[in-house]
């Protein structure tokens, strides 16, 4: 093979190689999509070695007290006043309307591709 057909093939690996782990480390895509959901935080924990983030768990519907295998929803949130909204709703146990946008790729460091944009109470609540 010659040399210039070398350093193409070395190109297209590399590139092969490279994007995917752009992606990973950076994220692809924040805006996939956006969307709400409701519920009760029934976990919200900082985590992490090199990197901390915040992951909970929403159980969806109007109780906290939800039966086993309750339709749960993870989530992370990256914004400081969304987390201290969410530990607030933690806390108080009250059903939340929770504001989000997917990622298409999540970055390394948070564990759910769905991130808190915002909590409020659910409308007529």
């Amino acid at each position: 093979m010659s040399n210039e057909g070398s350093l193409t093939v070395l190109a297209v690996v590399g590139l092969v190689f490279a994007v995917p782990s752009c992606m990973a480390v950076s994220g692809c895509q924040e805006d996939y999509s956006t969307g709400k959901r409701i519920g009760s935080v029934v976990k919200f924990s900082q985590k992490g070695i090199i990197r901390k983030s915040w992951e909970g768990t929403l159980h969806l519907g109007s109780t906290r007290d939800a039966a086993t295998g309750a339709n749960s929803w993870d989530f992370s949130v990256t914004d400081p006043e969304a987390v201290r909204q969410v530990q607030t709703a933690f806390e108080v146990g009250d059903p939340v309307e929770i504001l989000y946008h997917e990622w298409l790729v999540a970055p390394w460091w948070i564990d759910s591709k769905h991130v808190v944009t915002q909590i409020q109470r659910p409308e007529g609540k």
